[in-house]
């Protein structure tokens, strides 16, 4: 009896066994990994009309990794599966990476407040191979041609003459006959190059140039007299009217040689960094932080003539800062979906490459798309100054798609737009109720960088704008009209019907001082 029993338990442990050894040899075959370190493959389920759990669940199965990009569709229904990407019944070998599952948000929202028919004035011809001729714009600060009569300055400036006939103006120059200061400017004069045209120094003898002054007795500059035949200058600092020398900036600096037919002189003031040029060459530089803003002003005792004073700010440099907003793409404030109106056709999604716009005009259309950033009001700040970034490529389609920044957005109507081809242009435009206004006409760079990715760069300084691609300068420009609005995004635009691209976007950053 127990021996019987013994021979049923031993060969029930063998049954066991077997139904183990086979239950792993089947789990061996069905499994999707080989014993190996490759993948086998596998073949894509279909899971389209899935809601979007269960599918993401079918494909994480299979060791394959579900990417979820929501769409609009009116015929199916929300969170159920509309498309994937590869397709159904695709061999994957190995059975690895994503699969993109496109799921419905429900009925299509009505988006079409960020599209409107192309207006955006486009270069005549974009057959050009460099740059236009015109040099890029600078900000005027000041400008005096001494072209108003008799008087010479205008009533900005303030003016001490040893008597009155100490200047005038003559066929569009300033002529002094002995001791004439002049200031102009305001505490709001940061960085900023004055320039003095065309003078001729001969019968002077004594000359001086003021900067981020303050007030008579205290500013930085430089003093200059005339020598051996040349005009020679150096550097000086009054600080509560005691007077001191600039180091690196002597007496024996050579500037224009008396008789030049041109001297233009111009004094560079940049942060801590000061710079003195003659017809553009660089002839003497010094570094000092006790004054950082100022006006600018001037000395000449004798007979001195000029035809023009101009006070501008110098190119910027990359910009600095800490980063207030960053966005890699997929938060719910952007619009995703598509879109088919009189326009356009579009599709917009979030992938691990960033946000997908796919387009297809039926007319000349530009697309917008902003977000607001709310912060406590600073007027050193955001979004009195700041640095709006973007990484763009034009993944595929016309090579004249424009694509670019937005920024100061108000609404759809009211906005300033930064646009970039791939062809080369660059240009700079104001949308104000509805109404464009170029404030810089496109100009061509070899900075973009056709069908790659091209970083996109603005500084904003108050009412002032600097443009870069790839962190290379392009222009500037000015204008008051949006001063404390909080949108900033993206465009995208296609020139005529029948036009299709796709752009990724990237890297959507705002910095501050």
């Amino acid at each position: 009896m127990n021996e019987d029993g013994n021979i049923r338990k031993c060969f029930l442990w063998v049954l066991i066994g077997v139904f183990l050894l086979v239950s792993l040899a089947c789990n061996a075959l069905t499994k999707p990994f080989t014993d190996g370190e490759d993948a086998a493959e596998c073949e894509v389920p279909d899971v389209v009309g899935l809601d979007r759990d269960t599918a993401a669940e079918r494909l994480s199965d299979l060791g394959l990794t579900p990417v979820v990009v929501e769409a609009y569709d009116d015929d199916v229904a929300e969170g159920d599966v509309i498309s994937l990407n590869p397709s159904a019944g695709a061999v994957l070998s190995p059975c690895e990476g994503e699969v993109t599952l496109r799921v419905s948000k429900g009925e299509k929202e009505e988006i079409s407040s960020q599209i409107e028919p192309t207006v955006v004035p486009t270069p005549a011809s974009s057959d050009q191979d460099g740059p236009p001729d015109e040099p890029p714009l600078q900000r005027i600060l000041y400008q005096e041609p001494f072209e108003t009569g008799v008087g010479g300055f205008r009533p900005e400036w303030s003016i001490d003459a040893a008597y009155d006939a100490s200047y005038l103006t003559e066929n569009g120059e300033l002529v002094t006959e002995g001791y004439v200061a002049a200031y102009v400017g305001d505490d709001y004069w940061y960085d900023y190059s004055v320039t003095f045209g065309n003078a001729d120094y001969s019968e002077v003898t004594d000359f001086q140039v003021m900067v981020r002054m303050q007030d008579e007795d205290n500013y930085i500059g430089m003093q200059c007299f005339v020598t051996d035949g040349r005009l020679a200058c150096e550097g000086r600092k009054v600080v509560d009217g005691q007077e001191s020398p600039v180091q690196g900036f002597q007496a024996t600096t050579s500037m224009c040689a008396i008789g030049q037919l041109e001297c233009v002189l111009t004094l560079d003031a940049l942060q801590d960094q000061y710079k003195v040029l003659v017809n553009g060459e660089e002839r003497a530089s010094f570094v000092d932080d006790t004054f950082v803003q100022g006006g600018v002003g001037f000395v000449v005792d004798g007979k001195w003539v000029v035809d023009s004073i101009e006070i501008y700010e110098p190119q910027r440099p990359a910009s600095a800062g800490y980063t207030m907003f960053r966005d890699d793409f997929g938060r719910e404030t952007w619009s995703t979906g598509s879109l088919d109106d009189d326009y356009v056709t579009s599709e917009q999604y979030f992938v691990s490459a960033g946000y997908i716009w796919e387009v297809t005009a039926k007319q000349g259309v530009l697309m917008k798309e902003y977000n607001e950033i709310y912060v406590p009001f600073d007027p050193d700040r955001f979004p009195y100054h700041f640095s709006l970034s973007a990484a763009a490529q034009r993944v595929s389609g016309a090579e004249d798609a424009t694509y670019g920044l937005l920024f100061r957005c108000r609404d759809y109507d009211n906005l300033y737009y930064f646009s970039v081809r791939d062809n080369g242009y660059a240009a700079f435009y104001r949308l104000d109720e509805r109404a464009w206004t170029e404030l810089v006409a496109p100009m061509y760079t070899e900075a973009v960088r056709p069908g790659e990715r091209n970083l996109l760069r603005v500084d904003v300084d108050g009412e002032a704008f600097y443009f870069f691609v790839n962190d290379e300068y392009l222009f500037q420009a000015s204008d008051e009209s949006f001063p404390m609005e909080i949108g900033v995004g993206l465009a995208l635009e296609l020139s005529q019907g029948g036009d299709e691209v796709t752009v990724a976007f990237d890297d959507f950053t705002v910095r501050v001082p």
